[in-house]
């Protein structure tokens, strides 16, 4: 199922909803990042752009505590290769198989939830495509949280290998410092050389 509007009626018929969301479609550095969540139980999870890094770390350890959950990268090779789009749904895929490894729940009584909109997965999984589901339904909002703080994880570890970069301040995004650096010092290995700077 496949759709880009919300609707409660489709929702409604299902009993059990997995979130699906990405961190770092943008940078110009490092993976995109993609997490599946199911919530057992609720959680004041909201969209993770929303939350300081400090909050969002705080119910990240609630999350993964208390979920079942899956995360997955498509790394920068990737995303050069078959662009950032194709690279996102790859990674949504692998995050899909890893989590169905650990879920216990019918599958036919599931619909998963992908924030955004025109996704073509690969799986064989119910989805639903809804934009701005990060700030509707709190399990994908919970999904945006686990993939942003594994980004952000992943950025620092960017940060010990090319501390001259300053990945720890700006995640990889196209800021002036970042773009500066580059055009001093060229791009890292981890860089996606298919994406332009100004």
């Amino acid at each position: 199922m496949i759709g880009g509007s919300f609707s409660q009626q489709v929702l409604s018929q299902y009993p059990y909803i997995v979130g699906i969301d990405e961190a770092g479609r943008g940078p110009l550095f490092g993976p995109v990042v993609g997490s599946c969540v199911y919530l057992p139980v609720a959680l004041p999870a909201r969209d993770s752009k929303q939350m300081s890094a400090e909050a969002r770390r705080r119910l990240f350890r609630q999350i993964v505590d208390t979920s079942i959950y899956s995360v997955a990268i498509a790394t920068s090779e990737e995303i050069d290769r078959e662009n950032i789009f194709q690279a996102t749904h790859r990674c949504f895929e692998r995050a899909i198989e890893l989590f169905l490894k650990k879920y216990p729940h019918p599958l036919e009584k599931t619909v998963f939830i992908v924030d955004g909109r025109g996704m073509r997965l690969r799986t064989k999984v119910r989805y639903v495509c809804i934009e701005k589901a990060d700030e509707r339904i709190v399990q994908v909002s919970a999904a945006s949280i686990v993939a942003k703080v594994t980004r952000d994880y992943l950025t620092e570890l960017g940060h010990l290998l090319y501390p001259e970069y300053g990945f720890n301040k700006h995640r990889g995004y196209g800021t002036a410092e970042h773009v500066a650096v580059i055009k001093r010092r060229g791009t890292t290995p981890l860089h996606r050389k298919s994406f332009t700077i100004a």
